[in-house]
């Protein structure tokens, strides 16, 4: 099945009002999305796998020129593994490249087996991991990261090169780190 240019607000809105995301709709401004569903084997469960491409993403202080999605998963399992690349984005006005995200999605647990980025001009790297669970709010994470440039800017005098190894855990309600 090809899903052809869509505009992902509508889309999103039309996916939460049948149950298949939750609150995004309101987060995303803009973009649009192309796509090629596949089901394969018995058809009383099938394999779905996806493969979709997303152009001008604009949500809330997120902005993405281009990414891939790839997803996989079996009609009657509530899992759905996933694969998200950009070679670019601009998260709270800083550029972001080399973005690359795996995990599982089952039921309301997430996990992120890996989220990796990469400054623009610098040899700065972070990679990261976690969980979260929909259902109580509970997370957990754990990031390293090298040679990340902060460069000084208006209201931020700081400049320097970073290390950073950081590991936490809590709820929504009771965040620790």
């Amino acid at each position: 099945v090809r899903i052809g240019a869509t505009e992902l607000p509508a889309l999103l809105t039309v996916l939460g009002s049948i149950g298949l995301v939750e609150g995004a709709e309101a987060a995303v401004r803009g973009g649009a999305a192309t796509a090629d569903i596949t089901l394969r084997g018995v058809p009383a469960d099938p394999e779905i796998t996806a493969e979709a491409s997303i152009d001008r993403l604009a949500a809330d202080r997120i902005t993405v020129p281009s990414a891939r999605v790839s997803v996989s998963s079996r009609a009657r399992a509530p899992a759905l593994d996933f694969i998200v690349t950009a070679p670019a984005a601009t998260v709270e006005g800083q550029r972001l490249d080399n973005i690359r995200s795996t995990g599982r999605l089952d039921g309301s647990f997430l996990r992120l087996h890996e989220v990796a980025v990469a400054q623009p001009d610098g040899a700065g790297r972070v990679l990261a991991n976690g969980t979260y669970d929909r259902s109580s709010g509970a997370y957990t994470f754990s990031a390293d990261g090298s040679g990340w440039l902060i460069a000084a800017a208006e209201g931020q005098p700081v400049s320097g090169i970073a290390t950073l190894r950081v590991k936490g855990g809590g709820t929504i309600e009771d965040p620790r780190a």
